[in-house]
């Protein structure tokens, strides 16, 4: 489900023209971009409003530090990172939150926070385990299994993403596979 941005952004002058502030430029990028950043934070973080802010935060970020853009790789490469951090920033301050809140009667291990619009209400219970224990993956074995699976990138794109090598984001996936299928594998023996 990979959302292409548009070749025109990833031109020379378009990115001059983001780099000296041009509202004009920039809410176009947002607009042709939109969809793909939406759809990396909802399926890192399962919850539309998190995903939501988080987007936002993504632009604020991408609006303040475009000029730092060194274009040694591409723009949407360059988005795709920067989405990919502020969900891990959401997820270590929603963490950090649970750790404090001892009186709630929150359970993790019960009921995460799941609210995904695009799953089908028959299927929701199955992807809300799925999510669950996706969740508990290692963050670059998770990042690289939603790059590669629900964005259909290739280990290349994720691996410039990652800002790491092709073996290392084949291995990285391999791991997370193994992983989820020994620990849904478990979790439907006790079933």
């Amino acid at each position: 489900m990979q959302t292409e941005v548009p070749e025109k952004t990833e031109s020379k002058e378009f990115i001059a023209e983001l780099k000296s502030n041009s509202a004009d430029t920039f809410k176009i990028l947002v607009e042709t971009s939109r969809d793909m950043v939406y759809n990396v934070c909802l399926n890192y973080l399962q919850n539309k409003e998190e995903a939501e802010d988080t987007m936002q935060e993504t632009y604020l970020t991408l609006h303040k530090t475009i000029k730092d853009f060194k274009e040694e790789s591409s723009l949407k490469t360059y988005i795709y990172r920067i989405a990919i951090n502020k969900c891990l920033d959401t997820l270590r301050k929603k963490k950090s939150k649970r750790r404090f809140a001892i009186f709630s009667a929150y359970d993790e291990e019960q009921h995460p926070d799941f609210n995904h619009p695009g799953i089908i209400r028959e299927n929701k219970e199955r992807a809300e385990i799925l999510y669950r224990f996706l969740n508990k993956l290692p963050s670059s074995q998770k990042t690289a299994l939603l790059l590669f699976e629900t964005e259909s990138m290739t280990y290349k794109e994720t691996a410039e993403i990652m800002e790491t090598t092709t073996g290392a984001v084949e291995s990285l996936i391999f791991r997370a596979k193994k992983n989820l299928r020994k620990m849904l594998t478990k979790y439907y023996k006790n079933q």
